[in-house]
């Protein structure tokens, strides 16, 4: 953005300068910590600024494209795609981004699969030594079900790629082919052994072994080696606080918050947050909703999940379902997930998961469904049939719990 704020310094009718900040603010949501309110208003004033010295040019479409692709108005997106690619088509990231609205899409058809996939390669031919058109083209031969082509673009493209997502690529991989997720967290404890310090890898075995493997006392140990590496990090106390909450061990909960030692890693909105779920889970609401109307200035969408989750929690119906409609809330079929199990609406719950379960593009699935599954919101449904035939067609290793 700097870089480009003093190309136009230099030529203010530089249109495609213009159009090139506007694609790093949307950017930002995602590579940096911009909200996406403020994104979209950064971007809108810059895709004038340049549609106003050349309306010819293809970025400005693209962005606009991936505004409404973002907003979930598919068809205003493809259009503007469309004619971003017809304006330049060996626009690589055109091609890139019309592969992301694709894998976005709410329609899971076969054509959309396939178009997934025709698009990032396109991409590829154009861009052929770009890491993320080269991750994107792996996931994409999985959505469609094509593993030996998915193996040897991971052997060919392996050296763009980082130790740690080479890891990640070859777990997925091994689990799709061998209709196992364990072999999933095989190939991270494998990377493991090779870079032991190697933090991504870690917060992913953290995060697997707590809500795939169901094994909360194995991730602990790993919560707590991320917080032996990076001291500033809050992961381990967080990480311990909420499962001694979950565990209904208040005091000892209580008595870790209250130490300005044991707590001090935790962050403002981390101890507000661990503290409404302990008065919650205690059954004191009057405190809880104290530690509620503490986040509202902290972070607006976290502080609509967390009320949401609240009225979920205590059963209330009528209010959890106005969250749901304020306008400053947009939550996830993830988050509905959580939401209706605490409110014991069967129909509300299957009907969001079985959307999860279907999505195509399986990181997300599989992603949503690990989530979904380490929460205790989810317990008075583990022995449904529906629940456990989903775990199955997704490869949870399900005679792990058994066991």
């Amino acid at each position: 953005i700097e870089l480009y704020r003093q190309a136009i310094e230099q030529d203010s009718l530089f249109a495609e300068a213009y159009a090139e900040i506007s694609n790093s603010y949307v950017l930002l949501v995602t590579y940096g910590n911009l909200s996406w309110p403020e994104a979209k208003l950064q971007a809108r004033s810059y895709i004038d600024k340049a549609l106003a010295i050349d309306d010819q040019i293809g970025r400005p479409y693209t962005v606009l494209a991936f505004i409404y692709m973002t907003d979930k108005k598919f068809d205003l997106a493809k259009s503007y795609f469309e004619k971003a690619i017809k304006i330049n088509p060996n626009d690589a990231t055109a091609h890139h981004h019309f592969a992301l609205f694709y894998r976005s899409h709410p329609d899971a058809s076969e054509s959309t699969i396939l178009n997934y996939l025709k698009e990032i390669t396109e991409a590829q031919k154009l861009d052929p030594l770009s890491m993320p058109i080269n991750q994107m083209k792996f996931y994409a031969l999985l959505a469609n079900g094509r593993l030996e082509e998915a193996k040897e673009h991971f052997d060919k493209t392996s050296v763009l790629n980082s130790f740690f997502n080479n890891v990640r690529q070859e777990g997925l991989l091994n689990s799709m082919m061998k209709k196992d997720l364990r072999e999933w967290v095989l190939a991270l404890e494998k990377g493991h052994e090779e870079q032991p310090e190697n933090m991504d890898i870690l917060y992913y075995l953290r995060w697997l072994y707590s809500d795939l493997m169901m094994d909360k006392a194995k991730s602990l140990v790993y919560s707590k080696k991320i917080s032996e590496l990076d001291t500033s990090s809050g992961n381990y106390a967080f990480f311990y606080t909420d499962n001694m909450i979950r565990n209904k061990n208040f005091s000892e909960a209580l008595n870790f918050l209250s130490d300005s030692v044991s707590s001090s890693t935790l962050d403002t909105w981390g101890k507000t947050v661990l503290k409404q779920r302990l008065y919650a889970y205690k059954g004191d609401y009057d405190l809880a909703w104290q530690y509620q109307e503490q986040l509202k200035p902290l972070h607006t969408g976290g502080y609509y999940f967390n009320k949401a989750w609240l009225y979920s929690f205590m059963g209330d119906d009528e209010n959890t379902y106005k969250i749901l409609g304020h306008p400053d809330f947009n939550p996830d079929r993830g988050q509905k997930v959580f939401f209706f199990a605490n409110l014991g609406n069967r129909d509300s719950l299957y009907h969001y998961l079985n959307q999860i379960a279907n999505d195509f593009y399986f990181m997300r699935r599989w992603e949503d469904l690990i989530i979904i599954n380490g929460k205790d919101e989810i317990d008075p449904y583990r022995n449904d049939s529906l629940y456990t035939e989903i775990l199955r067609q997704n490869y949870f290793p399900l005679n792990t719990y058994e066991k």
